[in-house]
């Protein structure tokens, strides 16, 4: 019987230990910055589906996560208050996200998962470019408390969150080549 004390007490302080590693090691600041250069794309036709939450739902890789959600907006499209809403399974989880601020060079969102975790961050996007080449960058960042700072890191956020963003990326390639194409024909 003492034996089997001891074998428990030395993993309760090897658990103990463990967690005092992790919380040491763990980052409390998480941040993913990705960018991507739309050859043949006017910034003109790209602005629109970063600043307007419906627009960037259609290449929103994040969706494919629960092909059965509700989503649902509110506020003014494409301006400061323009809201996305969602309800999905444990992948999507349930949040909202709210444009908070909108220049011609940038959109600040605060994005906010309700369940089946709570977290906010910032998430943000700027555009560079001309008629003939444009450039988005998307990034987000997130400060996180103990125990959420720990799995975000074991989880290896950035690396997963920055494929998520190259995926979002090549589903918006062909959008805006569309719309490019559609442009220029209105054009001519």
């Amino acid at each position: 019987m003492k034996t089997l004390l001891k074998i428990v007490g030395i993993l309760l302080a090897l658990i103990v230990i463990a967690g005092i590693v992790l919380y040491a090691l763990a980052p409390s600041e998480f941040q993913v910055v990705k960018s991507r250069k739309f050859a043949g794309v006017s910034r003109d036709v790209a602005y629109p589906y970063i600043s307007n939450l419906q627009k960037f739902d259609q290449w929103n890789p994040f969706r494919d996560a629960d092909p059965n959600a509700k989503f649902w907006y509110g506020g003014v499209q494409g301006s400061v208050g323009d809201t996305a809403f969602w309800e999905g399974n444990d992948s999507l989880g349930v949040g909202y996200q709210t444009i908070t601020s909108l220049n011609s060079d940038s959109v600040g969102i605060s994005l906010v998962f309700t369940s089946p975790w709570q977290s906010k961050s910032d998430v943000w996007f700027t555009i560079q470019g001309d008629s003939t080449q444009t450039e988005i960058t998307w990034g987000y960042h997130a400060k996180e408390s103990f125990p959420n700072n720990i799995f975000m890191w074991l989880i290896g956020m950035e690396e997963t969150l920055g494929k998520e963003y190259e995926a979002g990326f090549e589903k918006l390639q062909p959008i805006l080549t569309a719309e490019q194409a559609n442009a220029s024909t209105l054009q001519q």
